[in-house]
């Protein structure tokens, strides 16, 4: 830099500058310029060798050849100095006024400084009546000639023109601070210069504001530098504004509010460049208690038009922006209010309010509404978002507030906030807010805990045991929860892996634990995740949704019982147990090769109950169940012996015998008779074979297809067999069965014999009492007879002689036959009883709680010696075995001598005759009969039959026979032989029922099927007028098979040579023939004791077809072999008696009542 130095030749200067090389020294005399210089007005310019000015300056008056504005007229000895880096070709910006003669910035000259408020506002405004502080203002101070890079302190303020009291706040860079105080420190650089922009404001809150600005013309603006030695002041004279009528006497003022470039040295001139404000668009760092809005700017400015809006950069550059700018006197304002802004609310349905905006300012304008900020949960929207008003113009918003109740996270208190924004000033904006208080419950979950069965707790468990989860529910909300359920989740929060719930009517502050008992048992083993959650549903309005739930971890250890385990079966179940009789048992069964454990096993009649509400039957332990063996448990085992004369291996309920291992019970345990479900279940649970019985629609998983029929009382369920082997296939299949099985009855399973022997058929009225009372005289030491009807006198002489030959006899007869025991029967038993024979009476008594194995003891056979026996289908009656063979039943037996068979029959004998058994009672002899005035004159007998052999005779053969009992084998076993057929069947019977309880006689469509194969088969049926019920029986299976082409025939005891048609028998290709006692209804199958034998031998079987054949071969009238109705009955008994073929029949009975009956002898 180079200066050039004129002064007058008269000026001395305190440093030599000829030394200097930046400075160049001319002199001048007063002469050379005139009278000098101007003190109070003047002007100068700086022209070259061309005429070109090159720059200027004026001071107190403006003249036409300066551009700009003069400055002021300064001070007397004061100079006027150029501003660091300001061109701007106006004088009043461009040059300061100051004390020290110093050209330029460098203070070459003198070491004295000066300060320079080089640029401020012509016009500052007051405040207005709405406002604390005025709008900010900009000043440009600068520091000349002072020491450098030395540190000095500043401050700025504005007094009244008669006061030394700030009326204003300056700001720091950080705050504004009350402009008493300095509020800068500054260090100059090395040439002692500092510059920069400095900001004020007035504020109400100062007393010297209220007393000597706000009502005055103009003020004082103030600058203060101060070292530790001296102190600098300057001040500049400034005229106020009045914003509004709140002030006086002040210029009227107005707004310039514009959004331009942000952060940029914005200010007004007018056409002549006064200064009329000066400040920076936003953001511009300065707290100005007005929202940030880039660019915006808010300048003030006297009414005037034609204004200029420019920026100024750094450099001192001005860009003009905007022209023909007009400034109109007003403020903008607006107030806002409503009656209520906090709300309480007790369910969540939108609710309104509303919002009053009123224009409080001088000028009109427009209004944005929005809604600026909601608290999550909540939701508002207004009824208008724009709305103009003039000034003190007001009018209504509608606020409409949601609580959002379909959200799922909610909170208690929320709040919406309405910002309102002015178009005209953005920067006036207001916001209200309104709060709303939810009063609603919260549930939570804050805690879950787990136990074992045992009670402690733990994570993991025994799959099958019983896991409490124990949850912890609260209630954080004010208001009471009602109807609240807590749900439990397995792996997943669905409804598919729902556990369970537990319910409460409300739930208020204090805390619940609800719990859940999970059975473990279909829970697979590993890990899992148990979910609790509170209100899964939705159902309760809470705050918060989303802290409903919590989890807790879960291990399964697996206990699924072993392969071998799950093989055992439950073979026999006697639940229909007789009255008062309690005997009710369980038959297991183990058909592996492997010795299983039973420890804690148990048996359940509450199958789907949780295993801990379950009743039990358990097992102790150190219980074992062998190989392909059974174990037998009752709940009595006296009253299970007395009735199936079988030790039980434990019994449960009563301790009734010492000896029998005892089973504990949870609960009483009873099984129902009508229908229920029962379970062998391992010690976790699981079930290992299971039955539904009976009438009940109980599903479960384990059984397949419906129940199992009921049963009878007094019937027990057995498990079917196939090939040996039990069925198990979890459904009634494995159960259902024709063959009933009533306690107490025998459990023989007859097998085929190949046998050596001699062998006697006979026929009745033939040769049946020879046979019989033949083998009876030559018995030598024991007779065992079994009899439904014992009145032979002559059979009874014969036994009467083998006692007295000291033949031990033992009679097994019917109590209760049909019709009773005649008056001839008691006689004749009492007889026998009185010659030594032992007599026992299969016989019920439900008075005294005896109960019958058998519906009938029907069998009819003898067992001679342990080595003959003699199998009859009639009775032990004189139609049975009568002595005059020209009178009596059609009938069939058989006599076999052979040990080993006998010895068999007599097992059966000895079953049923067991004394021990309830139903077995000794006979006792009526006082009446043992009377010496009583005797019986027998009847005689005799008609014109005429035997087809008058002797039989007696085969010695290897023979093949099959034993038949009733109930034990005869179904099957006449099943399987009719099946066997190939080409002819007979078939005598006393009577056939086409049907039996819920079914038809399962022999009827083996026998329409054997038809259909093409055999020949012929049946003989009995009928007799008085027999009502057998003959519409009859009828119903004669016309049946005969629609299927078998021949059926009936032989009339109207007019017939037999007495009935009572045969029970069966000859099949004349190689295989039955005897039996076997009628073909239900009766005869399933519930009574029946004996028959299946002898495969063709001369035997032939023996007997010839006789059948013999009997088809009877001549009758056409008329009679149709089917009969009971109508026709009496017209066949009147027809009858004029026909040749009627037997004549003559019975003569005398009952004498004598007073010598010890004279009497006896055979």
């Amino acid at each position: 830099q180079t200066f050039v130095l004129i002064t007058d030749q008269d000026t001395t200067l305190t440093i030599p500058v000829d030394e200097n090389d930046s400075v160049i020294h001319f002199m001048v005399d007063d002469n050379s310029i005139g009278n000098g210089l101007g003190n109070t007005d003047d002007f100068l310019k700086l022209i070259d060798e061309n005429n070109t000015i090159i720059d200027t300056i004026e001071w107190g008056i403006n003249t036409s050849e300066i551009p700009g504005e003069p400055i002021d007229t300064p001070a007397e000895g004061n100079s006027l100095i150029r501003i660091n880096h300001i061109q701007t070709n106006n004088s009043a910006i461009d040059f300061a006024e100051t004390t020290i003669p110093t050209p330029g910035k460098p203070n070459i000259f003198s070491k004295t400084g000066s300060i320079h408020i080089d640029k401020y506002q012509k016009y500052i405004p007051k405040i207005n009546k709405y406002e604390t502080f005025s709008p900010p203002f900009a000043i440009h101070v600068h520091l000349t000639n002072f020491t450098p890079n030395t540190s000095y302190q500043l401050k700025s303020f504005i007094t009244g023109n008669q006061s030394t009291y700030p009326a204003s706040q300056t700001w720091t860079g950080e705050k504004w601070q009350y402009s008493d105080r300095y509020t800068h420190t500054i260090t100059t650089d090395e040439s002692g210069f500092w510059q920069d922009w400095m900001y004020l404001r007035f504020s109400k809150n100062y007393n010297a504001y209220n007393e000597n600005i706000q009502h005055y013309k103009s003020c004082l603006l103030n600058l203060k530098v101060k070292d530790n030695q001296t102190i600098e002041h300057i001040q500049k004279t400034v005229t106020l504004l009045d914003m509004d009528d709140s002030n006086s006497n002040g210029k009227p003022g107005g707004y310039y509010i514009d959004v331009t470039t942000q952060n940029q040295r914005l200010f007004l001139t007018n056409e002549t460049h006064d200064l009329f404000s000066f400040y920076i668009s936003e953001p511009n760092n300065i707290d100005d208690f007005s929202p940030v809005i880039n660019g915006y700017c808010k300048l003030t400015a006297p009414v005037h038009s034609n204004l200029t809006l420019s920026t100024i950069n750094d450099t001192g550059v001005i860009n003009p922006l905007k022209t023909n700018i007009s400034i109109s006197p007003g403020i903008y304002h607006f107030d806002t209010k409503t009656k209520e802004s906090s709300f309480n609310r007790k369910n969540r349905k939108e609710f309104s309010t509303t919002l009053t905006i009123n224009n409080t300012g001088s000028l009109s304008d427009t209004y944005h509404l929005s809604i600026s900020d909601e608290s999550s949960g909540f939701h508002a929207h207004l009824q208008k978002t724009k709305i103009s008003l003039k000034p003190n113009e007001e009018q209504q918003i509608t606020v409409f507030i949601d609580p959002l109740s379909h959200r799922l996270f909610e909170l208690q208190y929320g709040s919406i906030t309405v910002t309102i924004t002015s178009e005209r000033d953005p920067i006036l904006q207001k916001t209200h807010t309104f709060s709303c208080q939810l009063h609603e419950p919260d549930l939570t979950i804050p805690k879950i805990k787990t136990y074992n069965s045992e009670g402690m707790e733990t994570s993991s468990c025994l799959q099958g045991r019983i896991f409490r989860i124990k949850a912890f529910l609260k209630n954080n909300g004010d208001e009471t929860a009602r109807d609240v359920t807590v749900s439990y989740f397995l792996d997943a929060v669905k409804k598919e892996n729902l556990l369970g719930t537990k319910t409460y009517e409300t739930v208020k502050q204090y805390q619940k634990y609800p719990s859940l008992y999970l059975d473990t048992l279909h829970i697979n083993p590993g890990e899992h995740t148990i979910f609790v959650v509170a209100d899964y549903e939705n159902t309760v309005k809470e705050l918060d949704e989303y802290n409903n739930e919590n989890s807790i971890q879960l291990t399964i250890v697996n206990t699924t019982p072993s392969k071998e385990s799950q093989q055992l079966l439950i073979t026999e179940f006697y639940y229909y147990a007789h009255p008062t009789i309690h005997n009710e048992f369980i038959t297991l069964f183990n058909p592996t090769n492997t010795t299983i454990s039973l420890d804690n096993w148990y048996i359940t009649n509450t199958v789907s109950q949780r295993c801990d509400d379950q009743k039990k039957i358990v097992f102790p332990r150190n219980i074992n169940i062998l190989p392909n063996s059974s174990i037998t448990i009752t709940q009595n085992s006296s009253a299970y012996y007395q009735e199936r004369m079988l030790v039980p291996d434990f019994e449960y309920e009563t301790n009734a015998n010492q000896s029998i291992p005892q089973l504990n019970t949870t609960n009483t345990i009873f099984f129902s008779n009508k229908g229920g479900s029962i379970a062998l279940k391992n010690e976790f649970n699981h079930t290992i074979d299971s039955i539904i019985y009976g009438n009940t629609t109980t599903k479960h998983s384990f059984w397949n297809g419906s129940s199992i029929p009921s049963v009878n009382q007094g019937e027990i369920l057995k498990r079917n067999k196939q090939n040996e082997t039990f069925l198990d296939t979890n459904s009634a299949t494995d159960w259902i069965q024709l063959k009933k099985y009533h306690i107490g009855q025998s459990l023989f399973i007859p097998e085929q014999m190949k046998i050596e022997g001699s062998i006697t058929p006979f026929t009745s009225p033939d040769t049946s009492f020879s046979v019989v009372s033949t083998l009876l005289e030559n018995t030598d030491s024991e007779i065992l007879l079994n009899a439904y009807e014992f009145t032979s006198s002559e059979i009874t002489n014969d036994l009467i002689d083998a006692l007295h030959r000291n033949v031990s006899v033992s009679l097994l007869v019917e109590g209760s036959p049909v019709g009773g025991m005649s008056e001839k029967q008691l006689f004749l038993l009492n007889k026998l009883h009185h010659h030594g024979a032992e007599i026992q009476l299969l016989k019920g008594d439900t008075l005294n709680h005896v109960f019958k194995r058998y519906r009938f003891t029907h069998a009819k056979y003898a067992i001679l010696d342990q080595e003959t026996i003699i199998i009859l289908s009639g009775n032990f009656a004189p139609t049975g075995i009568p002595s005059d063979n020209t009178f009596g039943n059609r009938e069939w037996g058989v006599a076999i001598k052979n040990e080993t068979l006998a010895t068999w029959y007599s097992s059966v004998f000895y079953t049923d005759w067991n004394p021990s058994q309830k139903d077995t009672q000794k006979f006792q002899p009526n006082p009446v009969f043992e009377e010496q005035d009583y005797f019986v004159i027998d009847e005689e007998y005799y008609g014109y039959y005429e035997p087809i052999l008058n002797q039989s005779e007696t085969m010695k053969e290897n023979i093949t026979v099959k034993p038949i009992l009733s109930p034990d084998n005869s179904l099957p076993a006449i099943y399987d032989l009719i099946s066997q057929a190939n080409a002819t069947i007979y078939i005598q019977q006393l009577y056939m029922y086409p049907n039996w309880t819920n079914q038809q006689n399962p022999l009827i469509p083996l026998l329409i099927n054997k038809s259909n194969q093409g055999l020949d088969i012929r049946i003989l049926l009995n009928y007799n007028p008085w027999y009502d019920s057998t003959n519409i029986h009859n009828n119903q299976t004669k016309t049946l098979l005969e629609s299927h082409g078998i021949q059926v025939k009936y032989i009339y005891t109207n007019w017939s040579i037999f007495q009935n048609v009572h045969n029970k028998g069966i000859v099949i290709d004349n190689k295989s023939v039955l005897i039996s006692s076997i009628n073909w209804n239900e009766n005869s199958f399933l519930n009574n004791r029946e004996i028959g034998i299946i002898i495969n031998h063709s001369e035997i079987a032939q023996f007997y077809s010839t006789v059948f054949l013999s009997d088809w071969q009877l001549s009758e009238p056409s008329r009679y072999n149709d089917t009969i109705d009971q109508n026709q009955t009496q017209q066949i008994i009147e027809l009858n008696a004029n026909t040749i073929y009627i037997t004549a029949l003559f019975i003569m009975t005398f009952i004498v009542v004598a007073r010598d009956w010890r004279k009497r002898s006896w055979p």
